[in-house]
């Protein structure tokens, strides 16, 4: 039983909406976890960025590489992850390759995307321009699903079509509708403050058109993030904040460092900016959990 991805199960159908922490890296992960956020999410464009320096316009790097990411932050932190991996590279065999490498990389939630990464520069007038037909996604989904070796893992479909308008089309409510009847077990609604929006009418509409399935809504404008009753109403169970913020200000904290040192200044007048040395020794690594279990099982060892 993969019991990360019975708690994310659990959060989609929590009566209260849960806050996902927005990781990068197993440091983040840590941190989410000693913040109380059990659910993370781990975006395509963040891991491009932070594990492999890559631009979100290229397709994701081996999924050999992706999945070995997401193991090291599973290795340090006890988190429900959903891992994005845009759209898994378009193929029914890419997607079963990719579901079984998170799987056993301990992942909690996978997310197709129903856009095509841009193979160059220049082929597509944004990121997200290259939608596939529903149809093809539909298979898409389909094999994502059959390609579980665990039912507990579970599969989210994510949609850009709401993002092409400035009010949901009709061809937005149809892919909600066939993406739903798939048998995935939630959606997945990016950039909800496109063309300036707030996102209500994009989540309502789709809450309209796949009554049942569990939104994860990003970019949701603050002020509904807070109207519990509202989000309860249409379904929406995760919220995870647009940009990655986590990561943006570790570069700046990395930068200002160096700066700083490289214009001959004095570490010690960083003192104020950091966290404490034995808080980085000893609680981000653990290091009581292993003192005590040292202690517990090596007592026939011989100590000094």
């Amino acid at each position: 039983m993969n019991t990360a991805a019975c708690r994310l199960r659990a959060a989609l159908a929590a009566p209260h909406r849960t806050i996902a922490a927005l990781v990068y890296d197993p440091v983040s992960a840590r941190v989410a976890e000693m913040r109380g956020l059990d659910i993370c999410y781990l975006g395509g464009s963040v891991v491009k960025s932070a594990n492999f320096a890559l631009p979100d316009d290229v397709a994701m790097s081996g999924w050999s590489e992706l999945a070995e990411a997401c193991r090291r932050i599973r290795r340090v932190a006890d988190l429900a992850l959903i891992m994005d991996v845009d759209d898994a590279g378009g193929t029914s065999l890419s997607i079963l390759r990719t579901v079984r490498e998170l799987e056993a990389a301990g992942v909690a939630g996978v997310e197709i995307e129903d856009n095509s990464v841009p193979q160059y520069y220049g082929q597509a007038t944004s990121r997200h321009a290259l939608i596939a037909p529903v149809e093809v996604q539909v298979d898409r989904y389909r094999a994502a699903l059959a390609a579980r070796r665990s039912e507990d893992t579970v599969v989210f479909a994510r949609t850009v079509a709401h993002t092409f308008s400035d009010t949901p089309a009709e061809e937005y409510r149809r892919r909600v509708a066939a993406y739903a009847a798939t048998g995935v077990d939630g959606l997945v609604l990016p950039e909800l403050d496109h063309h300036g929006l707030d996102g209500k009418a994009d989540v309502e509409a789709a809450h309209e058109a796949a009554r049942d399935l569990p939104i994860i809504a990003l970019g949701l404008s603050f002020e509904l993030q807070q109207d519990s009753e509202w989000l309860a109403a249409n379904r929406v169970k995760i919220l995870v904040a647009k940009d990655n913020w986590a990561y943006r200000m570790a570069v700046r904290a990395i930068d200002d460092c160096f700066a700083h040192l490289a214009a001959g200044g004095n570490p010690a007048d960083l003192v104020e900016r950091a966290v404490p040395l034995p808080t980085v020794r000893r609680v981000m690594t653990r290091t009581q959990e292993y003192r005590d279990w040292s202690e517990r099982y090596d007592s026939l060892q011989a100590r000094p």
